[in-house]
């Protein structure tokens, strides 16, 4: 588990260095996979909780791009250290 989340920080300095530090998780999902983000907008619309997209969507596609993958890979970190340690 600590070596997947080191991967995820890996390539959480691998889009910061490649793509900018400005570049929103939404431009670069749609430039990755076009047409992938109206199709999860429609999906969380459609089977999660009515304000889903807007309350956690928007501002998750508005963030920095780096910033999901380095959250994950330090969560995974600290799962797989505490899980050493019990």
């Amino acid at each position: 588990m600590i070596g997947l989340g080191a991967l995820f920080l890996v390539g959480a300095a691998s889009v910061a260095g490649i793509f900018g530090l400005g570049m929103s998780f939404g431009t670069f999902l749609y430039r990755l996979v076009p047409g992938f983000v109206p199709w999860l907008q429609s999906l969380v619309q459609r089977h999660g909780w009515t304000n889903a997209w807007s309350d956690v969507g928007v501002p998750l596609m508005d963030g920095p791009a780096w910033l999901p993958p380095l959250l994950i890979g330090l969560m995974l970190i600290l799962l797989g250290w505490a899980r050493r340690r019990a």
